[in-house]
């Protein structure tokens, strides 16, 4: 018997375009006010515009402007697009390659897009929530497919769009929006191959699912999970009933990823240097990284302080009833379960299950159960939370609470951001009078933060702290009232700073400010005495 709500409705289509209207009204007000960068958002501009390359030469060498006092702007062309010479895909395939621990997929896409727009936050940005509005549309299809249910993909639509999960991930210039796009329409490829009530030509899932694993594999190493996840799946629920099925899906699956990997011939290199830059086992950390697991098993409705220890204090309850559960009770908590549903709960549960894995092994980044991180499970689990929201048996109250918490959590990361684009923009009459600047450290994901709202001819220093010591006679000489030091806040650091510090001319002092705008760093004014 067909199910009634399967067809797609006029207003389930509203529902749709109403997600994708409030997911923009979320996003643009503070990706309109952004008025700096992050870290890795500065290493996202050096690669789109092929001067990753350019700025490692550049901090290796000797030659201005490093060691040197020099015009911003001479650092901050490397972070700007050249119309006349815009960089091969080949050209930023290679420097990632040998500088960083990334796949090329989206920053290929995003200097594409540079070429046509320019290579700026908001073009950038825009490239983000473009992406968001296709996965939005995709995600509605398969909470549909998996659910039979239109209103389901509705539903889904809905809380991934005013999720503060999806929000953070996309509010930084990085793939996480090309991640979760590639997980949606993989998981519908995924779920369409290996459900019995597929299309009549497997031949070009098939094909269609070569090409997005080749593309995810390509976006984030990550994927790889989700893919080993999937041949999981199709191993428990096709392995012995439909063998040929089973044999066609793991074979678009494995031929995908070799050709994402192929896509990118440094991957050895990256791989080595991203085992390089793993955290080292510290069991004096494990309580800390489980915490982590628990926080972020909630980031795709949970924000701020309180929601957050509430959300601890649920998920630890609802632990102890699941251990002390009468034997078969999961079993008869999964039997209402759809087959489609179960299969993508299981690709889910694998798929995040990988990345807590590596994330208490040390193999992945102290921060990987951000929302970014987890971009990768939230079309999923939005499926899954909109299925559940649906079901009859539910409380309607429940259903009213999960929207409720998902609505304050948004509002409050928005209004984060913009207090913080507030604070940033108050602390500039900071750097536009300044005369001079010193800055202990060339990292690129640090002097571009640093240096982005400092006018283009302001005359700067920058070098190692340690550089900075060896060449102190020539920093100190052209010392003066209105010179900003922008250095390291770390304790281990006193010491260097403290050398600095008694650099300057006796007949001035060194006052300690504050800004916003350069996000912690240790920053002090010289001043007449």
């Amino acid at each position: 018997m067909s199910n009634p709500n399967a067809a797609i409705r006029r207003g389930h289509v509203l529902v749709l375009l109403a997600a994708i209207v409030m997911h923009a009204a979320l996003f643009l007000p503070p990706a309109l006010r952004r008025r700096d960068i992050l870290h890795d958002e500065a290493i996202t501009l050096l690669v789109i515009t092929g001067h990753q390359a350019a700025y490692d030469r550049t901090i290796r060498g000797d030659a201005p402007p490093h060691h040197a006092w020099a015009p911003a702007g001479e650092w901050k062309r490397l972070l700007t697009l050249e119309p006349d010479r815009p960089p091969t895909l080949g050209q930023i395939g290679a420097e990632l390659g040998a500088l960083d621990i990334h796949p090329p997929a989206y920053f290929w896409l995003g200097s594409l897009v540079a070429r046509a727009f320019g290579a700026t936050v908001g073009v950038v940005l825009g490239l983000n929530l473009f992406l968001d509005t296709l996965t939005l549309v995709a995600l509605f299809f398969l909470a549909k497919w998996l659910s039979r249910d239109a209103r389901v993909g509705a539903v889904a639509a809905s809380l991934w769009a005013l999720s503060p999960g999806p929000l953070e991930a996309s509010l930084e210039m990085r793939q996480y929006a090309l991640l979760g796009l590639v997980m949606t329409v993989f998981a519908l490829l995924a779920s369409m191959s290996l459900d019995a009530a597929s299309p009549r030509r497997p031949a070009v899932v098939a094909l269609l699912l070569v090409m997005v694993s080749g593309i995810g594999v390509a976006t984030h190493y990550h994927f790889v999970l989700a893919l080993g996840a999937g041949l999981v799946v199709a191993a428990v629920s096709l392995g012995r009933k439909e063998p040929r099925r089973a044999l066609l899906f793991a074979s678009s699956l494995t031929i995908g990823a070799t050709l994402g990997l192929l896509a990118h011939p440094h991957v050895f290199e990256v791989l080595k240097r991203q085992g390089e830059q793993a955290q080292r086992f510290a069991p004096l950390d494990i309580p800390v990284r489980i915490g982590g697991v628990f926080v972020g098993m909630g980031r795709f409705f949970v924000w701020s302080v309180p929601l957050v220890v509430a959300w601890m204090i649920t998920l630890v309850v609802a632990l102890v009833l699941a251990i002390r559960a009468p034997k078969g009770s999961l079993v008869a908590i999964l039997r209402p379960f759809e087959p489609r549903v179960l299969r993508a709960l299981a690709l889910l549960g694998l798929t995040f299950g990988g990345q807590v894995a590596l994330f208490l092994a040390f193999r992945s980044p102290a921060g990987a159960m951000r929302a970014k991180y987890l971009a990768l499970d939230y079309p999923l689990f939005a499926c899954v939370l909109a299925w559940a929201l649906l079901r009859p048996t539910l409380h309607r109250r429940v259903q009213q609470a999960v929207v409720a918490v998902v609505v304050v959590s948004s509002t409050v990361l928005v209004v984060d951001e913009l207090w913080r684009a507030r604070e940033v923009e108050a602390s500039m009459s900071t750097v536009t009078p300044a005369r001079r600047m010193v800055l202990d450290s060339v990292a690129r994901g640090s002097l571009p933060l640093a240096l982005w709202n400092v006018p283009a001819e302001m005359p700067v220093f920058a070098a190692s702290p340690a550089d900075l010591v060896a060449h102190a006679s020539d920093v100190a000489a052209a010392f003066e009232p209105g010179t900003l030091l922008v250095l390291d806040p770390r304790p281990e650091a006193a010491e260097r700073r403290a050398t600095l510090l008694r650099l300057v001319p006796a007949c001035c002092r060194a006052e300690e400010l504050h800004p916003a705008v350069f996000r912690g760093r240790a920053t002090y004014q010289i001043v007449p005495r």
